[in-house]
């Protein structure tokens, strides 16, 4: 059941700030193309088809809402979901990657009210950050501060084909308030950076990674906070960015993806490393296929950027890959249960634990006996799909996330042929013999608009394009935990003005 720990403090929808308020005119379309969700699109005046101000991608995201063909929400469906859910001895939320904020709200409602699990199905990258964060917490900044005061942008591992206009609206080519962008100074590190993908760069600005990360973290603390000697350890290609961090007042470090082999490696590594300078790795760093591995590279990358406060501003801040909403999952369950992801009710009280309670752990343990996957609407990236694959790409994350993605959506397959599998979204992704309920369509002239959140934590209205289709996931939710309280609350009256999701009457179901 929903108790105190899981009510807002605030009931209501919640209040847009800062650059949020300035968007008054309701024209302005937010772009959910890449991870920028840039908030300056307009459509062309008696050309609805035709958004100005967008990226490829932007475009690509705003003509496939536009072509969409949403599936029919059938009622006879939802009436046999209600009666799954009330059969269910322990069911599972999961796929909140691409919602909206009051999808977020209402999946931890019905789960709460079912007694079961929810999980935001993050990526393994998400899973460590948090991990670290957790531990050691996260010294950060949103964009428009970076882009208004930072006199040095370092881009760790960041592909900027994946975010086509972040560098013009709040990296190194923006126009701040307090800087030029003549006046910044800018590195691009990575295990292979291509100088064609960074135009207006010279070449001493590119410095090429090939160790671990964590290493290289650990190193440059030392170069920076410990003697010249240190620093002239480094290797020569290290010395102009070694400078340029000392001359600079505000330092943000863009961080796209951190690598690792794995934990073990990492660690027979440490042990061996020498006292300064960095530890050449003999194989390819690849991604880390464990979410401990990762954490610990983002606690050293935030064990170096604070070391460097205590002489000048440095944060760092995440690089936009997809337009995915699991930081925004996160911050619901958060402020709803007080746990950031990985949460159990089966006991009546919000439970927490990032392993045991994750999705698939769930799945191998079977522990639990129904999922419902909230789906995003698009399928795995298939390299040898057909026309339709080009416009995919463009609206749908990089492939080695998609990657993952695919080998998810492979397993919950897998699971669905002997357990039952819901499936809630735009479009179906399972297939059979997973069921589908289609939750496209459009919404009321005066409904308000969706709200979403930047990676940087800067929340978002969700506005529609002219002829688009909401994913209205929050909506079904909703009917669901009306359906499913119903039979306990016939005498109870109904809240007036309080869009928020209620908490459940005690008893449970």
């Amino acid at each position: 059941m929903i108790d105190a720990a899981t009510s807002d403090s605030s009931p209501g929808r919640p209040t847009l700030s800062g650059s949020v308020e300035s968007l008054s005119d309701a024209s302005t379309l937010v772009c959910g193309g890449c991870g920028c969700w840039c908030d300056d699109i307009r459509t062309q005046p008696g050309q609805p088809a035709i958004f100005l101000n967008a990226c490829s991608r932007g475009q690509a995201y705003f003509q496939a809402q536009r072509q969409s063909s949403p599936a029919a929400n059938d009622e006879a469906s939802v009436d046999a979901l209600v009666a799954a859910l009330r059969r269910a001895r322990c069911p599972l939320f999961t796929g909140l990657h691409h919602s909206d904020v009051d999808t977020h709200r209402w999946a931890v409602a019905v789960a709460d009210l079912c007694r079961g699990r929810i999980d935001p199905f993050l990526s393994t990258a998400a899973r460590g950050k948090t991990l670290a964060f957790q531990q050691g917490g996260d010294v950060s900044a949103t964009w428009g501060e970076v882009k208004n005061r930072a006199d040095l942008i370092i881009y760790w591992r960041c592909q900027p084909h994946d975010a086509p206009r972040f560098r013009q609206r709040y990296g190194d080519l923006a126009e701040g308030h307090f800087v030029r962008p003549d006046r910044r100074q800018v590195f691009v590190l990575d295990r292979a950076p291509d100088p064609a993908a960074w135009e207006s760069l010279a070449a001493e600005q590119f410095i090429r990674l090939e160790d671990h990360d964590p290493f290289t973290f650990e190193a440059l603390a030392r170069a920076t906070s410990e003697s010249p000697a240190a620093i002239d350890s480094l290797p020569a290609a290290w010395q102009p960015l070694l400078a340029a961090m000392q001359q600079a007042t505000y330092i943000a470090v863009v961080v796209g993806q951190l690598r690792v082999s794995s934990l073990t490696d990492a660690q027979d590594t440490a042990s061996s490393a020498p006292e300064a300078g960095l530890v050449a790795g003999e194989d390819p760093v690849l991604p880390a296929a464990d979410p401990a591995a990762v954490a610990v590279a983002y606690q050293c990358l935030q064990q170096w950027v604070a070391s460097q406060n205590t002489v000048r501003r440095c944060v760092a801040v995440p690089f936009p890959s997809s337009a995915d909403q699991g930081h925004v999952a996160q911050a619901v369950l958060t402020w709803r249960t007080g746990y950031p992801m990985a949460v159990d009710f089966s006991t009546g009280q919000p439970r927490y634990d990032a392993l045991a309670y994750h999705w698939e752990t769930s799945l191998n343990r079977d522990e639990v006996d129904l999922v419902v996957l909230l789906g995003d609407g698009h399928p795995p990236i298939d390299t040898e799909a057909s026309e339709d694959s080009a416009r995919l790409d463009a609206v749908a994350p990089p492939r080695d996330t998609a990657s993952a993605w695919s080998a998810a959506y492979q397993r919950l397959r897998e699971w669905s042929q002997t357990h039952p599998v819901w499936e809630l979204g735009r479009q179906p992704v399972l297939g059979a013999p997973a069921r589908f309920i289609g939750t496209a369509g459009s919404l009321a002239d005066d409904a308000p608009c969706a709200i979403v959140g930047r990676p940087d934590g800067v929340w978002l209205p969700h506005r529609l394009p002219p002829g688009g289709a909401v994913n209205c996931q929050a909506h079904l939710l909703q009917q669901l935990w009306e359906r499913l309280v119903t039979p306990t609350t016939a005498s109870r009256p109904t809240r007036v003005n309080d869009p928020s999701p209620p908490s459940a009457p005690n008893g449970g179901r």
